[in-house]
């Protein structure tokens, strides 16, 4: 049998009939009181009757509860309703009311001659009666919205346009009488809405409108309708359903409140959608309200009254309340009067529990009970007193087992140790009090991390996780950090799962033995092992050791790779480089005989001929030219052996030819090149640099680059030039130097720096070529390629470049545009009359004035013949600031190409010859819209906007706006 079930099944039964002993007990004392224990058959016989009674009585209380309040929200909603209907009728009279006033005082106005401002405003003052109605004021506008006539203490000004109110616009494009749409004022600190008629003449044509404006904050007819609070604490709103906003209410700080957006309160998007009547919903700040809704027709709004729902119900509370205190007392009395007949018929059985109760106190198995009676009750203490006498038998050998049982554990010699499946310790023998250095007591009950490091619990967990979770024993090694002491010792440890008697795991038992020194004494040795390879290994030549016979006892990593790259089959190794392999068997089997002589060395070394040997030879490989020595040394005076090395020599070797190959293109090359130090002192330069720079040789040696520094860079281009330096190691680019003559070319240079193995830098290379006759012939193309031969202003590819950028830039800031398309009047009868050369002197002439007429950012463009474009950009981002800042440009260019022109032509043996001319020009203006994102497409607008402008007249601005519509402004309009 394990030991450490049998410790398991000791511990286990004697813990469990400790813990009968002691439920007894607390039974025995809770027994001694008067209490409703739910365990009792009295107690839970008297619930059940209880709870159906509570049911029954409860569920009446609860239907006539809702019955009666779902009855009362009826009637409340009917009433509120009616209010609602009363409230709205009202508005709708009122407005009606005002609105019909409107419309007398807009026949008024039709009616008479003249509609001079003054005259308006007269008329205005004379109906003090229209003024009283609208609290805002009330002004008369001209066919474009603008306010002519009005009361000076109004919120409708003089002057202001008011075509954007979609009460105004209905009235003006309409024709009909409008109630608008309620708004915060201009100051954004007043809420209004307002009412327009139309003005029409003799022929029936709107020429204007009436604007009545209704200030909810000030005193207002609507205050008088629906100013008052509905009842204590409701309250009367009205409501602009398209904007979902709160604009007239009892509360004055609920003016201009935002309605939740649709899907957050089904409840209020039903009203929104048209519902008319009652219903509970919750307000903006959660609260749940009684509402009652009723449409204003002539406005499209809503009137609604709220009540709180804790007031619409309170008289039904009183009764709510009578009803639920009656239902209580009647539960008490029925609750009480079960209990005292079950108790009268259940206390026989009661006090012989009692009396059993108080026989679980003693320590030792009691006496047989008595058997008072011959009934169910003295055959059920009968049935205990033979348990009783079972279980103090087997009591008995339990106690002796587990005295045996407990010498063995407590003595042998290991760790062993008991877990429940919550990782708390059940037992634990003498060694485990040992090292944790406390008693048995302060182990049991408590979890590893009382005794261990949180790395060494999580690593505890984990194999006990495996031991319970899949009921399998594992054996393993463990290293622990003692808490107490702070050693760290490794243990062999076996742990096991402990079962019950249906085969569930309850517990773990776990036998673990000491094996730290055995373990040091294993890692000494593999440390050792590991570090004569580790120096081997780092050593970054080919190494082999061989015994007195040239067999391979030991080999280095590099030797291994190197034998795995040259071997005979892919994946293989070349042939004798095994340990265990005759490396003599190689030597001097090289075709070419490079290595011969190679055996010769290594046995005068085996032999003691020789302290040591060695030689270089080449191994070249098919694709690549190798280079090695070979070096030979005894192993050891006590030991008789010799560790070869060979060294790849390959890359000094190359790099004493690529020192050759250098030299002779440093001096044969065709760029200049400067060898610096890495303070800047000049080492080196070529015949090249000379060439290019004109100083010497021994001019610049010991000097610093700067003698080329010509001045046209600024500090920031050379810190950029050294920060590229430092972080990529090369810099390459274009830089204007200065020549010993003093003359300032361009040159392409290229920088690289030259480091040491460190990193540290070591020196400097500058490349660098004259690139002066490419920068001439880039300048000449460029000047060809993007500007006017005449005029010297940007044609039309550098002009599209340059719109391209300017839409960009409008659609990432969103500040306006405009494009000019400029032509000349009776450019043609000046070229026939005066000839071509007058011709070109004029449209020189009209370059300069435009380029003067502009700002430095705007571009001014030639298309060709008398075309040319003007393009703003940057303007205001408001639509109608930036069409007046471009039709304010327009004015100031077609004025300076109105001036008169003096045109002096001189041709060769007839003296110059003065011609004066005076033209004007069309213009086409085109802004710059959110739709349009195409170049042509605004190119083609301003174009038929300057052939309108022709059309017209000539002299004349055409502007078109795709929201404004098109405008043709006259030249003596505008003075």
């Amino acid at each position: 049998m394990n030991p450490c079930t049998c410790v398991a099944a000791v511990v286990l039964t004697q813990d469990s009939f400790d813990n009968f002993r002691k439920t007894r007990s607390w039974t025995g004392d809770r027994m001694n009181l008067p209490d409703f224990r739910w365990r009792s058959l009295n107690t839970r016989i008297t619930l059940v009757t209880l709870c159906i009674f509570l049911v029954s009585i409860w569920s009446l209380a609860l239907y006539a509860s809702h019955a009666l309040r779902k009855d009362m929200r009826r009637l409340m909603g009917q009433q509120q309703f009616a209010t609602a209907t009363v409230l709205a009728a009202g508005v709708n009279d009122a407005l009606a009311k005002r609105l019909h006033a409107l419309e007398i005082f807009a026949g008024t106005i039709a009616a008479t001659s003249g509609h001079d401002a003054s005259d308006l405003q007269t008329l205005l003052e004379r109906n003090p009666v229209l003024l009283d109605l609208f609290n805002g004021g009330v002004a008369v506008l001209d066919g474009g919205g603008t306010a002519i006539a009005g009361p000076p203490a109004s919120a409708v000004r003089i002057g202001v346009n008011f075509a954007d109110r979609d009460d105004v616009a209905a009235a003006l494009r309409q024709g009909s009488a409008t109630i608008g749409r309620p708004s915060m004022g201009e100051d954004a600190r007043a809420a209004m809405f307002g009412m327009a008629a139309p003005v029409r003449d003799a022929t029936g044509r709107v020429v204007g409108a009436v604007l009545g404006m209704t200030e909810l904050s000030k005193p207002n007819f609507i205050d008088r309708i629906a100013g008052n609070a509905y009842g204590r604490t409701g309250s009367y709103v009205l409501v602009a359903p398209r904007d979902r906003r709160v604009f007239a209410a009892s509360d004055k700080a609920r003016i201009m409140e935002v309605l939740p957006a649709p899907g957050e309160n089904p409840s209020i998007d039903r009203f929104i959608d048209g519902f008319e009547g009652s219903g509970v919903i919750r307000n903006v700040v959660g609260a749940e309200v009684l509402a009652s809704v009723k449409s204003i027709p002539l406005a499209g709004w809503l009137a609604a009254v709220t009540l709180p729902i804790e007031d619409a119900f309170a008289p039904i509370r009183a009764v709510q309340r009578r009803v639920l205190v009656a239902a209580f007392l009647l539960s008490l009395f029925a609750a009480g009067l079960t209990w005292v007949l079950l108790k009268r018929q259940l206390a026989p059985m009661l006090n012989t529990v009692k009396t059993l109760a108080a026989i679980s106190d003693l320590k030792a198995f009691p006496q047989p009970l008595p058997v008072v009676r011959q009934d169910e009750v003295g055959e059920l203490i009968g049935g205990f007193n033979r348990l009783l006498e079972t279980l103090s038998k087997g009591d008995r050998a339990l106690r002796e087992n587990e005295r045996k049982l407990a010498t063995i554990l407590q003595n042998v010699d290991g760790y062993i140790y008991m877990k429940d499946r919550s990782g708390r310790y059940l037992f634990a023998n003498r060694k485990v009090c040992e090292l944790f250095g406390v008693t048995e007591q302060e182990i049991v009950g408590y979890g590893d991390e009382k005794f261990f490091d949180a790395d060494t619990v999580a690593q505890i967990r984990s194999g006990d996780a495996q031991v319970l979770t899949e009921g399998r024993s594992f054996r393993m090694e463990e290293t622990n950090r003692n808490r107490k002491d702070g050693r760290t010792s490794t243990y062999l440890t076996v742990k096991l799962p402990l079962r019950d008697e249906s085969g569930e795991i309850y517990a773990l038992c776990g036998i673990s033995t000491d094996i730290t020194e055995r373990k040091q004494v294993e890692e000494t040795l593999r440390e050792s092992r590991v570090f004569v390879q580790g120096v081997l290994d780092s050593v970054p030549s080919q190494i082999a050791v061989l015994d007195g016979s040239g067999i391979i006892i030991a080999v280095n990593e590099p030797w291994r790779r190197f034998a795995i790259e040259n071997g005979v089959e892919p994946g293989g190794t070349a042939p004798n480089t095994d340990v265990g392999t005759s490396y003599l068997a190689i030597c001097g089997a090289s075709e070419n005989g490079a290595t011969d002589g190679a055996g010769e060395g290594i046995r005068a070394v085996l032999d003691g001929r020789l302290p040591s040997f060695s030689f270089e030879y080449p191994c070249h490989a098919p694709n690549a030219q190798r280079w090695f020595a070979m070096t030979v040394n005894p192993l050891g005076a006590d030991r008789k052996g010799v560790v070869v090395m060979h060294t790849d020599i390959t890359s000094r070797r190359l790099a004493e030819d690529r020192l050759r190959l250098a030299a002779s293109v440093f001096t044969h090359a065709y760029e200049g090149i400067a060898l610096t130090t890495a303070t800047g002192e000049i080492i080196d330069v070529n015949e090249a640099f000379c060439r290019i720079t004109g100083y010497s040789r021994e001019e610049v040696l010991g000097g610093n680059p700067r003698i080329l520094k010509s001045g046209r860079h600024d500090e920031a281009f050379y810190a950029a030039l050294w920060q590229r330096l430092a972080e990529d190691g090369c810099w390459q680019g274009e830089m204007w130097n200065r020549r010993k003559s003093g003359e300032i070319y361009p040159e392409h240079k290229t920088i690289t720096v030259v480091r040491d193995e460190h990193g540290q830098v070591r020196h400097y290379v500058a490349l660098g070529s004259d690139i002066t006759e490419r920068k001439n012939m880039e300048e000449q193309i460029r000047q060809l390629a993007f500007y006017d031969a005449l005029t010297n202003l940007p044609n039309r590819r550098l002009f599209h470049d340059r719109m391209h950028q300017a839409l960009a830039a409008r659609r990432r800031t969103g500040r306006q545009g405009a494009l000019l398309f400029i032509d000349l009047d009776n450019f043609k009868p000046l070229n026939d009359t005066h000839g071509h050369d007058v011709g070109d002197l004029l449209l020189v002439e009209v370059a300069q004035r435009l380029q003067n007429c502009v700002r430095e950012m705007d571009t001014v463009a030639r298309f060709g013949g008398d075309e040319f474009v003007v393009m703003l950009g940057d303007l205001l981002p408001d639509r109608v600031e930036a069409r007046r800042h471009a039709e304010h440009i327009a004015q100031k260019i077609l004025a300076c190409l109105s001036d008169p022109y003096v045109l002096t032509v001189e041709h060769a043996g007839q003296g110059a010859r003065t011609v004066r001319h005076h033209c004007s020009a069309s213009i086409g203006v085109a802004m710059f819209l959110d739709t349009e994102v195409s170049e042509d497409l605004i190119l083609k607008r301003a174009d038929a906007a300057m052939y309108e402008a022709k059309e017209a007249g000539r002299g004349a601005i055409r502007i078109v706006d795709s929201v404004a519509g098109a405008t043709l402004v006259e030249l003596e309009a505008l003075d």
